[in-house]
């Protein structure tokens, strides 16, 4: 287990580098994408995460829903979010990808919201996403388990 943690210590710092990046410079470096699918193959080659075909389905719901996102705003999602997200599903599987994508997308409303209100930006405004894919990933890769309890138990599930 310990080698699963150093992993996701891993990632997380490759995705800290990705909001630095993308909010500094505007773009998420395809190295980033690529390392972060490394150290996916090598959780499964040993073992650790989710199985192999939940992670694949992980990496098709991120990254295909970024995608299509991407062509019908013609462009108003990158490229880099798409990579991102891709890797980042493979990573996480379905389930975990599914809910920090969606999560990642209220936090950036949430940020959003007020500045829409006093006029400081427009939705024309460019608004990197890695920082908000990070936050909510990395709150979601280390606390899943304790989110969702609380989540189902609210429901009465637990």
């Amino acid at each position: 287990m310990n080698s699963f943690i150093f992993i996701s210590v891993l990632c997380s710092c490759l995705l800290l580098y990705s909001a630095w990046t993308d909010g500094r410079e505007g773009y998420i470096p395809d190295q980033v994408s690529i390392l972060i699918f490394v150290l996916s193959l090598f959780s499964v080659l040993n073992g650790y995460g989710p199985g192999f075909l939940i992670r694949i389905a992980g990496a098709f719901f991120c990254g295909g829903l970024l995608e299509l996102m991407r062509l019908i705003s013609k462009g108003g999602i990158g490229m880099g979010d798409v990579k991102l997200m891709t890797a980042c599903g493979f990573f996480l599987g379905i389930t975990t990808g599914a809910v920090s994508l969606v999560f990642a997308y209220i936090l950036a409303g949430m940020f959003c919201l007020p500045l829409l209100i006093f006029k400081k930006a427009s939705l024309k405004t460019r608004l990197p996403m890695a920082p908000f894919f990070t936050v909510s990933i990395l709150i979601f890769l280390f606390f899943e388990e304790k989110i969702f309890t609380w989540y189902l138990g609210l429901w009465g599930i637990l």
